[in-house]
């Protein structure tokens, strides 16, 4: 049976060379998991399904850049000679990235406490140790040493602090983050020190709040919505009609939340609005439209 883990990647069923080949590429990306200290290592604290902060195996190519990974009991778990090969190869990447607070057991030795080293799974030229050292890549015992707001509340705060080093080490020379879809920024992990911008859209409490009725309702009030073109390059236009005249409100959002633009903000019954977008950088951005004040729909947004 798989196991929570916060990264797994696999290509097919059995790990072939079939294409389309898994090759995903990511950067600052931040995965807490539900342990915070490398000395509590009996799992009684946690549930024993969570397994590996990332996992990667049958033939995948997965790039991981400038983000923290931990809280699990295994860190970083290279699995199976072919994942290795492409390591070796180039084609998978793990560079300038944190892992923290894993178990000693199944890992490259005492003190080091981030790759899975099962005996025969690495051809001889692959060393696991080795090879994330050099990355260069870095390793914390315990969550406390990342310097985070409040990674572990209730209503959890990843910010770094003031001197936190997650807020230095990014870094975007490699040639997988060329092209300018990525943000070039100097700290590592999802958040800079400064804004959480999980504070203006993510609930971490859902089974205690209404808002679902309040989407129903608001649902309810739409008699038709158009986004087109999709995809765009330069100017899409927004068509909506209510059963009755609501207060409206249309937004631009990126991938991670951040608002970029109001769209429309009217009391209407009916919107036709253009909007340009030769500004922005290509990629996935969400239209989220509000009714009344409560959200009622979200579409995806290819800008080419």
């Amino acid at each position: 049976m798989s196991g929570s883990n916060g990264f797994e990647s696999d290509n097919d069923a059995t790990g072939t060379n079939n294409v389309p080949l898994t090759a995903p590429v990511f950067s600052n990306v931040t995965i807490l998991g539900p342990k915070d200290v490398y000395t509590d290592v009996s799992g009684t604290d946690y549930d024993a399904n969570f397994k590996r902060a990332a996992h990667i195996r049958r033939n995948s190519s997965l790039s991981l850049f400038n983000s923290v990974i931990g809280g699990f009991p295994n860190g970083l778990y290279i699995d199976g000679s072919k994942v290795a090969t492409n390591i070796n190869s180039g084609a998978s990447v793990f560079k300038n990235n944190v892992v923290f607070a894993a178990n000693s057991a199944d890992l490259a030795h005492p003190t080091n406490k981030t790759v899975d080293t099962t005996t025969g799974i690495y051809p001889t030229v692959f060393n696991p140790v080795t090879w994330f050292s050099a990355a260069p890549n870095t390793e914390y015992d315990n969550a406390s040493e990342l310097m985070l707001t409040a990674p572990y509340a209730a209503t959890p705060d990843a910010k770094p602090t003031g001197t936190s080093p997650l807020l230095t080490g990014a870094s975007f020379a490699d040639a997988k983050l060329s092209g300018g879809f990525f943000d070039v920024v100097t700290y590592r992990g999802a958040f800079d020190g400064t804004t959480d911008w999980t504070a203006t859209w993510t609930n971490f409490d859902p089974e205690n709040s209404p808002y679902i009725l309040g989407v129903k309702h608001a649902n309810d009030i739409i008699s038709t919505s158009k986004l087109f073109p999709n995809p765009v390059s330069d100017v899409a236009q927004i068509e909506l009609e209510l059963k009755s005249a609501s207060d409206v409100k249309i937004t631009l959002t990126d991938l991670m939340g951040r608002e970029i633009k109001v769209i429309t903000e009217s009391h209407t019954n009916n919107v036709q609005e253009n909007f340009d977008v030769t500004g922005l950088v290509k990629g996935i951005y969400t239209i989220n439209y509000f009714i009344n004040g409560a959200p009622a729909k979200s579409e995806l947004l290819m800008v080419k």
